[in-house]
């Protein structure tokens, strides 16, 4: 349907292809992708973080590495050979602090 199909252009950017197979409770199609093909996967590095009051930076998308506690934000962060700098109110959507590893889409 005409109203799905840029949720299915936005999962093909990202590596998802089309399995054959229909959803049985919406009537479309399932895509399908391995874990290390997702590209917002393969284009992330883990960061040592920093928190700062403000950050001027570029805004990427942020994650936690924990499958269990798992968190994402899109914020501005600044990326340097010590780490990732993200403000506060990032580091409280994360639940993270200084030091501990965020994963920064690049």
């Amino acid at each position: 349907h005409r109203d799905g199909q840029a949720a299915l252009a936005m999962l093909e950017r990202e590596g998802f292809a089309l399995s054959g197979l229909v959803d049985i409770f919406d009537g479309g199609p399932t895509v399908t992708c391995r874990r290390d093909q997702i590209a917002s996967l393969r284009n992330a590095r883990a960061f040592a973080v920093s928190v700062a009051d403000r950050v001027d930076g570029a805004v990427r998308l942020l994650s936690t590495g924990s499958v269990g506690a798992f968190r994402a934000v899109r914020a501005a962060v600044n990326l340097n050979e010590d780490g990732a700098m993200i403000d506060a109110e990032a580091a409280r959507a994360l639940k993270v602090e200084d030091g501990m590893i965020v994963r920064v889409r690049l």
